[in-house]
């Protein structure tokens, strides 16, 4: 007798399991719409066999009617449902499907080969679930892709090859979600995507690279972001792109720069941002019909009548007028920006009696580490270049105009050490260990106006970019050397020492193995009031300091021409010294113990 009831127990708990994880199709004839075209396929409506319980699905019964599982088309789970994964058992059982869409079942996870199998699917959408990784691989079996939709589910990140094979991919809805970055290539591969949804995530930074080749995109929606700034070019090759959406974000100016030239954007939503300027030729050379512009700061109405445009935002125009002038745009060596955009430069402040002059420029890499190039902390001194003391400089952070008694957020904090890494030599010509430390006092809060940037190691992929942005203090004017009270960022392209086309004998001796310089067709030059300012790459939604200007190489002392060349200190190679650096509050001046001083110049 006991062993009757037991076989009946075992019986009853397999035809429980059974039953939980068998889900029931009925079919049917459905219309739905791929990529705008309405269809009519033979569809299952799957069921699961307990509602209320997390199902992981292992067959899939129903009865046909004079058809198969071949003949399938359209996958559809109830709502309300509660599916513990998506499995390959769907593609398995029907491998003809064109469309699957389950949303609001709650699922967790996603198989990484669940849709293999699958080689006719034009439509995924899985809206309203729990979703938080999308498998790398996951649609690398579905080149017939046109219409993914993964909205409102708990995804952070995407991998760089997510989307490699989906050349025909035309919808991409990944809103409602908590991305906060995304890989440089992500879109790469998307070359026919025409629209293309990032709202609701937590997006800070917008990278150029992402829509580099999306030429076909007509639809951009980034709202309820955090996004700040629209970097130069960001849209610039988006040319046939028509409505963009960046309502609920952080944006304080629209500059004509981040558009493509005769850009044909009809509509453009800025609601709910911090706007306080806009650039006329961005409005003047569009074709926009409408501009929301509720909830800013220079204006707060919706433009739909373009003939009071400029009417509406005279405000935004003069303000942006005022804020970046006629001369600034169209300067040769250097564009201004908004405070806070670069918050790391950092001004270092030469001491004569009570006045203070700029003398270089600065990077703040930690609460506590400013980095700048050797030759900024030494001073020229009865014949002879010396290291300075404390008494001698300060730094000066958050400051976007240094002729200005006070500003609102600007930090001179004190400084405990100068750090001359032990190698440099001030008498040589070769611009080789030029780089310095100096040790704040105490940790410096971080605000909008001052943060630290990230130092990049020695074998990170990214100094392999080359292109970058120079933030400098120092700029030409007409010509002559000058330095200006705001800072300024130049573009620029940089190539390793070997290959740089040496324009004199000093540049071959002043290089090394240290060192990278300025390629010559760079649109921008810098000066030599540019010593010991950062220059910055862009890698992986984040800023990194690549180098500081060491040398200027010029055939004339008092210009800054086309025959100009700039030399910088490779800071990825003294990474590991930099983070070596104490914090101690030591009272030092610090000076290395081999330098000479033969009073040579050390700006070539």
């Amino acid at each position: 007798m006991t062993q009757i009831i037991t076989i009946i127990c075992v019986l009853i708990t397999l035809i429980s399991v059974t039953s939980a994880d068998t889900a029931t199709c009925q079919y049917t004839n459905k219309s739905f719409k791929i990529h705008k075209n309405p269809v009519s396929k033979y569809t299952c409506e799957l069921s699961l066999g307990n509602p209320n319980k997390f199902i992981s699905v292992t067959d899939i019964n129903g009865n046909h009617n004079r058809r198969t599982d071949n003949d399938v088309k359209f996958l559809i789970l109830n709502k309300n449902s509660k599916l513990e994964e998506f499995s390959s058992i769907f593609c398995t059982k029907f491998p003809n499907l064109e469309a699957i869409k389950f949303e609001n079942v709650k699922i967790n996870e996603i198989d990484a080969e669940s849709l293999q199998g699958c080689e006719n699917l034009m439509l995924f959408h899985l809206k309203n679930n729990d979703i938080h990784e999308i498998p790398e691989n996951l649609f690398s079996e579905n080149q017939k892709l046109v219409d993914i939709m993964i909205t409102s589910n708990q995804v952070t990140s995407l991998e760089q090859d997510t989307f490699e094979m989906q050349e025909n991919l035309k919808i991409l809805n990944l809103k409602n979600n908590k991305i906060n970055s995304l890989p440089d290539k992500i879109f790469v591969a998307l070359s026919n995507l025409e629209t293309l949804v990032l709202d609701n995530n937590q997006l800070a930074d917008l990278n150029p690279r992402w829509f580099k080749e999306l030429e076909n995109l007509s639809q951009l929606s980034i709202g309820s972001n955090r996004i700040t700034d629209l970097p130069e070019g960001v849209f610039g090759n988006l040319i046939n792109l028509v409505g963009l959406n960046l309502e609920s974000n952080s944006l304080t100016v629209i500059q004509s720069s981040s558009f493509p030239d005769n850009t044909i954007i009809k509509y453009i939503n800025l609601k709910s941002n911090k706007i306080d300027s806009i650039d006329r030729n961005f409005v003047d050379n569009s074709k926009l019909t409408a501009i929301l512009m509720e909830n800013n700061i220079c204006c707060k109405v919706r433009i739909t009548d373009m003939k009071l445009v400029n009417a509406k935002l005279a405000t935004c125009y003069d303000n942006y007028e005022a804020a970046i002038t006629t001369e600034a745009l169209e300067m040769n060596n250097g564009k201004v920006f908004a405070r806070g955009k670069y918050p790391w430069i950092a001004a270092i402040m030469k001491k004569s009696g009570n006045r203070e002059d700029y003398y270089c420029g600065g990077v703040l890499v930690s609460d506590r580490k400013v980095v700048t190039t050797a030759r900024c902390v030494h001073k020229y001194e009865r014949s002879a270049y010396k290291p300075m003391t404390l008494r001698d400089i300060t730094v000066r952070l958050g400051s976007h105009d240094l002729t200005a008694t006070s500003e609102n957020g600007r930090v001179v904090p004190k400084i405990s050490q100068i750090n001359i890494h032990p190698d440099f030599k001030i008498n040589e010509i070769k611009t080789e260990y030029d780089i310095a430390v100096i040790v704040l006092d105490k940790p410096v809060s971080m605000s909008k106006f001052v943060k630290s940037i990230n130092l990049m190691d020695e074998g990170s992929e990214g100094r392999d970019i080359s292109e970058g942005i120079v933030v400098s203090y120092g700029y030409k004017e007409n010509q002559k050397l000058t330095a200006k009270s705001s800072p300024k960022e130049l573009s620029t392209m940089f190539i390793p020492v070997e290959k740089c086309i040496h324009k004199n004998q000093a540049t071959v001796s002043a290089t090394a193995d240290d060192t990278f310089c300025i390629n010559e067709e760079s649109p921008d030059k810098v000066c030599i009031e540019d010593i010991g300012s950062g220059l910055y790459v862009y890698y992986q939604q984040k800023y990194y300091l690549r180098g500081m200007l060491s040398s200027v190489i010029t055939t004339n002392t008092d210009l800054c021409d086309d025959e100009t060349v700039s030399i910088y200190t490779d800071a990825t190679v003294y990474t590991e010294w930099i983070n070596s650096i104490p914090t101690a509050t030591v009272r030092s001046t610090f000076a290395p113990a081999n330098s000479d001083f033969d009073g040579r110049p050390i700006w070539g």
